[in-house]
C-alpha cells in the first residue's frame, strides 16, 4: 500500500472511530428513563419536571413550577375538562411548543375526569397527550392521608400532612395556587390546590385567569 494510502486509511479509521463515539455517547447521554425513579426531576423541551410515576418503560412527569396563569376556560359557562380552553391550549399551543423529536417521545394517554366528593355535569373520559392532573392522581402521587376518601358531610375543601408537598412556585419564585382538571361542585367550577398545599374540592370559577397551570404527561424514552 502506497505512503499516500496508508495515510487515507488512518484519516478514514480515525473518523470512522471518532463518528462512532459520538454515536455512542448521544445513545447514552439521550434522556432515557431507565435510571430514573419517582421523585427524580428531568429537564425536557425547555422545563424541570418532576418524574411522579414509572409505567412500561415510559414516566408520568409534571412541571416542576407553575409555568403560567391560565383560566381554565374562557367564559364562566358549564365547561368540563373535556370541553375547557385550557385542555385546547395544553394540546396544541404548548404541545408545539416542543420540538418535533420531543413530541414523538409525548404519549397520547386515556384520562378519567371525575370528581371524587362531587358530580358536577358530564365528565366523560378523554384522550390527551397533556393534561392537568385530576384529584386523585395530586393525592396519589404527592401523599394519601385518606382524606379523600373520607367526605365529612358539608366540607368543601381538605388540608393534611401532605400540604407542603403540594405547594407550588411559579417561574420567578412565586407561591401560587393551581388547577387540577377535576370539576368542582358544579360544572362552571373546577377543583384546585390551594396555596398552602390544601385541596379546594369545592372549585372555583373555571374562568379566573390567576391560576397556575401544572402540564403533566407520559414521557417515552
Amino acid at each position: 500500500m502506497s505512503p499516500t494510502k496508508k495515510v487515507l486509511f488512518a484519516v478514514v479509521a480515525t473518523l470512522l472511530v471518532i463518528a462512532a463515539s459520538v454515536l455512542a455517547g448521544l445513545f447514552l447521554t439521550r434522556p432515557g428513563l431507565g435510571d430514573i425513579t419517582p421523585g427524580d426531576t428531568i429537564d425536557f423541551g425547555g422545563h424541570e419536571w418532576l418524574v411522579l410515576d414509572i409505567n412500561g418503560g415510559n414516566a408520568l412527569i409534571i412541571s416542576e413550577a407553575i409555568i403560567e396563569h391560565r383560566a381554565y376556560n374562557y367564559s364562566f359557562t358549564s365547561t368540563t375538562w373535556e370541553e375547557s380552553s385550557l385542555r385546547r391550549w395544553l394540546n396544541d399551543d404548548f404541545y408545539h411548543r416542543f420540538a418535533a423529536d420531543e413530541r414523538r417521545r409525548i404519549s397520547e394517554t386515556h384520562i378519567a375526569n371525575d370528581n371524587p366528593w362531587f358530580d358536577a355535569g358530564s365528565t366523560n373520559a378523554t384522550t390527551d397527550k397533556i393534561f392537568l392532573l385530576s384529584i386523585d392522581e395530586i393525592v396519589r402521587y404527592f401523599g394519601d392521608s385518606g382524606e379523600l376518601g373520607s367526605k365529612p358531610d358539608g366540607r368543601w375543601w381538605f388540608s393534611d400532612p401532605y400540604d407542603y408537598a403540594r405547594m407550588a412556585y411559579d417561574v420567578n419564585g412565586n407561591v401560587s395556587w393551581w388547577w387540577s382538571r377535576s370539576s368542582g361542585n358544579h360544572d362552571n367550577l373546577a377543583a384546585f390546590v390551594f396555596t398552602n398545599g390544601g385541596i379546594y374540592m369545592l372549585g372555583t370559577a373555571v374562568s379566573d385567569t390567576s391560576g397556575g397551570v401544572r402540564p403533566a404527561l407520559w414521557l417515552s424514552p
